[in-house]
Formats: C-alpha cells, sequence, structure tokens
C-alpha cells in the first residue's frame, strides 16, 4: 500500500503561506479490492488442458456499469482481442481463455453481459467462441496478461436501481457518451436525454478474480485481480479499438499507475524437488505499462531501452535464493547470488535450477533506481499557483509478483502474489510543495490518508525519498 507521507510545518508558517495544493485524486492500489481498473498479471493456456478464467463484479446494487476488456500478449504486449462487458446492478462476468483441440487459443464466454461476434448477447446457446489474433514473433498467445478499465458508470440511476437491467438498455445508455453523439465524452457536464439527466463518470466499483482451470470445470487454483481506485476514465470507449493505457483517456497518465506499481525489492518462496519428487515453482513477474508493441510509452523502461544495444528495454535484477536454514553448509551456501536480466512483458522464473530444495528468493529492482517524469494528474492548474508543472519520482520498477507450484510435473497449484517492499514516490511541484508517498498500513474510510510536506524556498531536495519521519 502507498500513502503520501507529511512533514509538519509550524502553524506560523502555514498562516502565512497560501493553500496547499488539493491532492487531484491520484491512481493508487485498492485497499479494498474494489476500483476502476483491474489487472490480471497473467493468464496461461496450452493444449494439456488448462485454461484461464476470469470474473469481473460490479459491486454496486444501484448502478449499471460498462468497462473494456483488453488481452495483451506476454512478450511485446500485443493486443490480441477486446471487447465490452455490460453490467447491471450486482451483476457478473465470467469467461475463459482456453485452446482448443485445433491448437488455436480463444476467448469463451456464454455470459449474456458481452455481445457475440454477430451482435447478439451470449448464452449457453450462443457461446462466444472468438479466436484472440496470432501475435507476431517472438509473441505467441497462450500466455499474457488482461486488464478491464470501468468505462462509465451510471451514477445518478438514469437507467434505474434494480439488478436485472435490459444489457440492450445498458448499450443504448453507454453509446449516448460517444463522442460523436449527445455525451461528447465520458466526463461531460451530465446531460439532458429527452427529459431526464444523465452522468456516467466511472465508480471504483468494479472487483475481479482469475482462476487457473482444466477446461470450464474443475478449478484449480484462484487469485484476485490487482486492483486500482481512482483510474478515472475520462472518455467513451469503442470495442474492438486498440485500447493502450498511455493512451490519454484517464485523467491518471502511465507514470502514475507505475508509481503506484512500483516496488523496490519482491519476495518468493520456492520449492524444487523435495525428496526427489518433480515438483517446483513459477515466478511470474509482470509489467503491464511496459508495453513494448506500442512504442514503449513506459517512463521507467524508457531509461533503459536502446535501439541497438538493448532493443527489448530488458533491466538487470538482483536476485538471491536463500534455503530454510541459514547455517546450511549442503550444495552451496546460502543466500546464493544470481543476476538476471528480465526482458518481457510477463516474465516467467522457473526454480527446478535453484541450489537448494526449498527456500525463498530476493529480487532487487536497482536499475534503474528510480524514474521521473513530468507527465503527471498532477499537473492542474491551482488558483494559487497557476499552473502546476509537477514532476513524479519513483524508485523500483513497476511490477506485479505472482508465483504457483507445479506439482507431479504437471498440476498447478498455490497460485498466490508475491511479498513486496514499495517504493517511495514523491511528486514535486513548482512552488517547492513537496508531497512524498511511502509505505504505511494505516487507512481512512479503506482510502489511502494525504499529508502534505513543504521543503522551504532556498533549500534543495537531495533527490532521495524522504523516510516519512520529517529528516
Amino acid at each position: 500500500m502507498k500513502r503520501f507521507a507529511a512533514l509538519l510545518i509550524a502553524a506560523a508558517i502555514l498562516a502565512a503561506a497560501p493553500a496547499m495544493a488539493q491532492d487531484p485524486g491520484h491512481v493508487k492500489i485498492a485497499p479494498n479490492n474494489k476500483g476502476d481498473l483491474l489487472m490480471f498479471p497473467f493468464y496461461y493456456t496450452d493444449q494439456t488442458g488448462i485454461w484461464t478464467k476470469f470474473t469481473v463484479v460490479n459491486t454496486d446494487e444501484t448502478k449499471s456499469t460498462v468497462a473494456k476488456v483488453v488481452i495483451k500478449t506476454w512478450a511485446l504486449s500485443e493486443e490480441v482481442l477486446d471487447f465490452l462487458i455490460y453490467l447491471s446492478p450486482a451483476d457478473v462476468w465470467t469467461g475463459w481463455i482456453g485452446t482448443l483441440d485445433d491448437g488455436n487459443v480463444y476467448l469463451i464466454s456464454y455470459d449474456d453481459s458481452m455481445l457475440t461476434a454477430d451482435g447478439k448477447w451470449a448464452s449457453m446457446d450462443n457461446l462466444v467462441v472468438q479466436p484472440l489474433v496470432v501475435p507476431k514473433e517472438p509473441d505467441s498467445n497462450g500466455l499474457g496478461y488482461v486488464y478491464v478499465i470501468n468505462a462509465a458508470t451510471d451514477a445518478n440511476n438514469f437507467l434505474g436501481k434494480a439488478p436485472g437491467i435490459a444489457k440492450s438498455d445498458i448499450k443504448k445508455w453507454y453509446n449516448y457518451f460517444d463522442d460523436s453523439d449527445l455525451g461528447n465524452g465520458i466526463t461531460a457536464t451530465c446531460f439532458e436525454v429527452g427529459e431526464k439527466v444523465t452522468c456516467g463518470g466511472p465508480e471504483n466499483i468494479l472487483a475481479g478474480w482469475m482462476e487457473l482451470t482444466y477446461g470450464y470445470l474443475f478449478n484449480i487454483a484462484g487469485l484476485n485481480a490487482t486492483t486500482f481506485a481512482d483510474y478515472q476514465n475520462q472518455v467513451y470507449i469503442p470495442s474492438g479499438v486498440s485500447t493502450p493505457l498511455n493512451e490519454g483517456d484517464s485523467r491518471n497518465t502511465l507514470a502514475d499507475i507505475e508509481a503506484a506499481l512500483a516496488k523496490n525489492n519482491v519476495a518468493m518462496p520456492y520449492v524444487n524437488g523435495p525428496l526427489d519428487l518433480p515438483e517446483f515453482t513459477v515466478h511470474m513477474f509482470s509489467f503491464p505499462t511496459k508495453s513494448l508493441y506500442d512504442g514503449l510509452p513506459s517512463p521507467y523502461f524508457r531509461q533503459v531501452w536502446d535501439e541497438k544495444k538493448n532493443p527489448l528495454a530488458c533491466i538487470k535484477v538482483d536476485r538471491k535464493i536463500y534455503d530454510l536454514s541459514e547455517d546450511s553448509t549442503t550444495r552451496v551456501f546460502s543466500p546464493s547470488p544470481a543476476p538476471d536480466k528480465f526482458c518481457y512483458e510477463v516474465q516467467p522464473i522457473v526454480t527446478f535450477d535453484f541450489p537448494f530444495t526449498e527456500g525463498w528468493a530476493r529480487y532487487s529492482f536497482n536499475s534503474p533506481a528510480s524514474t521521473r517524469d513530468n507527465n503527471t494528474i498532477w499537473n492542474v492548474w491551482a488558483p494559487q499557483y497557476g499552473y502546476d508543472n509537477a514532476t513524479v519520482t519513483y524508485w523500483g520498477a513497476p511490477v506485479i509478483p505472482t508465483l504457483f507450484d507445479i506439482t507431479l510435473g504437471e498440476v498447478f497449484s498455490s497460485l498466490r502474489y508475491g511479498a513486496w517492499t514499495d517504493g517511495d514516490v514523491m511528486v514535486q511541484h513548482h512552488s517547492q510543495m513537496t508531497y512524498t508517498l511511502y509505505p504505511n498500513a494505516e487507512k481512512d474510510n479503506d482510502m489511502v490518508n494525504y499529508h502534505y510536506s513543504n521543503i522551504p524556498d532556498g533549500e534543495t531536495n537531495d533527490g532521495q525519498p524522504d523516510n516519512g519521519t520529517g529528516t
């Protein structure tokens, strides 16, 4: 969890100073797992019958909402499918990514919250069986990641409050916000449709889960989505059109999302054939902001990219492998350092070559150590300052770490997140008003608290993150 930390300012200074700039509502990891942007860190399918199931829930019992689902590949983040889901109050959408007998990868769903390719609502008698685009090499569509953007929420109950609102009515309502129609964008001032007024700003009401399954029948292991609150989509998002996170559709920028995801180090447990069993762990590292296929918009990864020397924008990662007993002298001493190079958007690390049968690994993201970008939500107009030409700086990598075990050589189990240290985030304003974000478990109404720190005129910041103590 991330949080803005404060340096206390003397009352006399506060009284003399103009009002501080207000938090513009930056994106953050949702502590209650409800938000307006869901990231499923990976999906996997193969011809042995492994599929991945996705569930998206509208947790609001009175408001309809429309969301965009985007499926991307593991190596370069090529978009291989996207579509809209139309959720009435308390509604759920489910779908699978699976490999069928012809060897191709498909999205499969019978959920009536989405349309089939022929424009009809899906059902058990009218399944969605939509092939994923076959990407360019070195990519493939059997491994990748998925994100879901809440595009618009019926904030003032234009459609009514009860569950069971017709999906065709939700679709018609959403189309009012098409730029070529009445709404002229999601964030337009509420407008009249006939004798009624409608508003469509997306709200933090989505929740999501993913499950590894055998076909669509047997669930193996599940994981909740990495959930962001206050992403704040701004525009009408159509289906069938590529929707990168850097399009400018949100009030937040890619730098803001990376700041929310930034991690300095990650800890992952592992097993590696204990008792000579065919059992091992897979560590998965997902970098959903990198998107090399879309021109590498990521501020973090742009720092290391070189057209000739580093065309994949690989990053160096320090890895230390520990066993269960630090005084062990078997095989090799613990810890055992091993450098890694991560080059792909979803980077799997298989532990069967680790030097111990069980333990944990520590991955440190120190290269690059920090990222600075002035394309941020904090660039807002403040009457007391004018235009705030802010810069956001964050320490660590924008990564989502997950892991699962494979037992008996083929059974997937124990899907879960790793542990990590959040990277500090600092936002510096042209007036030298500085806000520092640092990890803290305290929450107020399930949202992070915001405190402010000030760098007095004439003093300079040393470029290091504040330690949260005011020193």
